[in-house]
């Protein structure tokens, strides 16, 4: 396992090349050089640090990011009106899977932190960067989408205040330490496609965290922590595994 942090004009420096010119969603990068000349300096000195082994191993962690073919990207928020932002991404091949997060603090970029490890444990790996929060204490409940919408032609009021919206309301109005979203692609950097599976979570104040899973007609909400998450995250990645494998065997 390899580890590194850099301040994002290193991580930059490092990143960008002919071959690499995507930055690596969803992390963020304003460099804090007004001139190209001045960043290009900046980056020849980043890269002169790094030598034999401990080069190869960068190149192969950020190679790894740019071209493997499944990724899990994450998008969080926390703090007061959501001033820190976490943003994760997940990137994994055969033989090789990294993690890079960034936190960007009231819209400041944070330090890109970068992890090698091997492959099977890159679900339980992105799930332990996203901030934790204990599991929310209502049961499971399940709703069809289009009973969420606002009925403006019933004029009528359900006495026991059971509607569906009601219920959904019950569980997610309330004030929020945090909320995000997670979704998986498969493609290399270069390749924007849909997301294949998607979920979202909220972080009640009062309550806890509920994970959130939605399909065109239906939508499912239930309590969930980082092991609920990672083994969602682990699930999506092992299918689309398994999808690959079959298209390379047809």
């Amino acid at each position: 396992m390899s580890e590194w942090t850099w301040d994002p004009d290193d991580f930059a420096a490092l990143w960008l090349n002919d071959g690499r010119d995507r930055f690596p969603r969803p992390l963020h990068f304003t460099s804090r050089f007004r001139y190209r000349e001045d960043f290009d300096a900046h980056a020849r000195g980043v890269r002169a640090r790094y030598t034999g082994e401990e080069s190869s191993a960068i190149e192969l962690a950020l190679n790894t990011l740019a071209a493997a073919t499944i990724r899990v990207e994450v998008f969080a928020e926390t703090g007061p009106s959501g001033s820190h932002v976490h943003r994760i991404v997940g990137a994994r091949d055969l033989h090789n899977a990294v993690i890079a997060a960034q936190t960007v603090i009231d819209g400041v970029d944070g330090p890109i932190w970068v992890r090698r490890g091997r492959p099977e444990n890159l679900g339980k790996g992105i799930a332990s960067r996203i901030p934790p929060c204990a599991p929310g204490r209502r049961r499971a409940e399940e709703f069809f989408t289009r009973d969420l919408e606002p009925d403006y032609n019933n004029h009528f009021t359900d006495v026991a205040h059971n509607t569906p919206i009601e219920r959904y309301n019950r569980v997610v109005a309330h004030p929020r330490s945090g909320s995000g979203s997670a979704a998986i692609r498969t493609g290399d950097i270069n390749t924007r496609t849909d997301p294949e599976r998607y979920i979202e979570w909220l972080d009640m104040a009062d309550d806890g965290r509920y994970i959130v899973h939605r399909t065109r007609e239906r939508l499912t909400i239930e309590s969930g922590d980082t092991a609920a998450l990672a083994t969602i995250v682990t699930g999506w990645i092992d299918r689309a595994l398994e999808r690959q494998r079959e298209a390379v065997n047809r």
